[in-house]
């Protein structure tokens, strides 16, 4: 049969704006595992550093780290599961619920597949802001402003966003609740704006420290091809993972369609736990590595690049002295050679 015997009777009768809100469900299911598909290498890249650079001294805080990176695993296994079942019941075995998959997965959002979801969704995103925020506070440490200061108003909106991430999950949890529908309160804008919100303004100011950071380095004389260590610092690959600018790029996203209610915002919800799971990864990968920024990291890499400017500076005078010096030795050479012509034209004469 070619396509060309396709009868447009055989769509379902719901309308283009319904099978559009299937169609971006649907396609949200496949990002979300291509996504999913991201953190497996990277947990098991994590685990596999962390694991050879465990000794005596540090076990337990190496322990740390390979546990946090088995619980963000499991968070994301449990949103990928819990998205393909959603997938699974709405489009194959309740087909025919009234109003299609699209109010299927509206009306029965609190499912406890997908309750348990968004439990973890929540458990995750409390892990890697904590992360993000930890981030800020090594970048900043070394700050004029009292680091302190400049945490404290981040830190009390991580622990608002741990109170409204506790109510989410209550609400999404209830039987007859979803996200958008309650009996009480709704909290999902409130909890959802505050963290994507919380998520950008800390990349943001990642970003904003590894760019100075960066200044300072060119301003000492050395560009980005003579910045030696600091590339592993500075370079382009290690301000994206440091900043976690990924995942703020699709928070930034999904808070814009969240906000103007735009139907596209069903395949970057999906989404959302996946990419702030892969931004923590790649941090994590760092650390694990030994090419993350620590708290020594500063005071390390600039007294180094320091050296490396005093003594190219030393090298360059002596480079200097060489050349004058041997210039002198031409111009006495020169004035003798004179002398020697002139005392000899007057003993002719």
């Amino acid at each position: 049969m070619s396509t060309q015997d396709l009868n447009p009777a055989w769509t379902p009768p719901l309308g283009p704006d319904v099978l559009y809100t299937e169609y971006t469900w649907f396609a949200g299911v496949f990002v979300q595992a291509v996504g999913y598909g991201v953190t497996i290498p990277l947990a098991i890249q994590c685990e596999v550093f962390l694991y050879k650079s465990i000794n005596h001294t540090n076990f337990k805080k190496k322990l740390a780290w390979m546990i946090l990176v088995f619980v963000l695993f499991v968070c994301a296994t449990v949103c990928a599961v819990a998205e393909e079942k959603m997938g699974e019941l709405g489009f194959i075995y309740y087909r025919n619920y009234p109003g299609g998959p699209s109010a299927f997965e509206l009306d029965f959002n609190s499912l406890p597949v997908n309750g348990i979801a968004n439990v973890f969704i929540v458990i995750a995103d409390w892990i890697c802001v904590g992360i993000q925020l930890w981030r800020c506070y090594i970048l900043y440490s070394p700050s004029v402003v009292p680091v302190w200061l400049i945490m404290s108003i981040p830190c009390l909106a991580y622990f608002a966003s741990i109170a409204l991430g506790i109510l989410w999950a209550i609400q999404v949890t209830q039987p007859n609740s979803n996200t958008f529908i309650t009996t009480g309160i709704n909290w999902t804008a409130p909890y959802l704006g505050l963290t994507l919100a919380l998520n950008i303004v800390l990349s943001a100011a990642l970003v904003l420290r590894l760019v100075y950071y960066r200044w300072r380095l060119a301003r000492a004389g050395l560009g980005t091809s003579r910045m030696g260590g600091g590339v592993n610092y500075l370079g382009i690959a290690a301000m994206i993972s440091e900043s976690t600018i990924i995942y703020s790029t699709f928070s930034l996203l999904a808070l814009i369609f969240f906000l103007t209610n735009r139907t596209i915002q069903n395949i970057f919800d999906p989404l959302f736990p996946m990419t702030e799971i892969i931004a923590a990864y790649l941090i994590l990968y760092r650390v694990a590595s030994g090419s993350a920024w620590s708290a020594g990291t500063v005071s390390q890499l600039f007294s180094n690049q320091s050296s490396s400017v005093e003594s190219g500076k030393q090298i360059q005078f002596l480079s200097m002295r060489s050349t004058d010096t041997s210039r002198t030795k031409i111009s006495t050479f020169g004035d003798s050679t004179t002398l020697a012509s002139s005392f000899s034209d007057a003993v002719a004469k």
